[in-house]
């Protein structure tokens, strides 16, 4: 009989579920709070963009997709892991899971990165 939920990937799954919460909490504070002192009314395309130019802001915004996707899908593999019983299922939801997160982070960076 197998337990299910007893490996060492479900600590470190559940440990970083934890901490990109946190740091995605922060980093939702920092945007948050950049975007208030932008010294315009209201937050518009312009501010966006001319916030965006600083690659300081496109590292930071980077990163705050790369959190935001990999909470998301460990998120669902921890779902996964709990509800899908079957092995072969459960295989193919993960494979689909990987690829559409890799497609996720190509797509944000050549969306971020060249944005003029």
């Amino acid at each position: 009989m197998r337990v299910y939920g007893t490996s060492s990937y479900g600590a470190v799954a559940w440990f970083f579920q934890r901490i990109s919460g946190i740091v995605l909490l922060v980093m939702l504070l920092i945007t948050l709070w950049g975007l208030g002192y932008s010294g315009e009314e209201g937050i518009t395309l312009k501010v966006i963009a001319d916030r965006i130019k600083h690659p300081w802001w496109r590292f930071f915004n980077l990163v705050f997709w790369f959190f935001a996707l990999t909470h998301g899908i460990n998120g669902l593999v921890i779902l996964l892991q709990d509800y899908v019983r079957r092995d072969w299922a459960r295989l193919t939801l993960y494979g689909f899971l990987m690829v559409l997160g890799s497609l996720g982070l190509v797509l944000g960076a050549i969306t971020i990165l060249p944005f003029k």
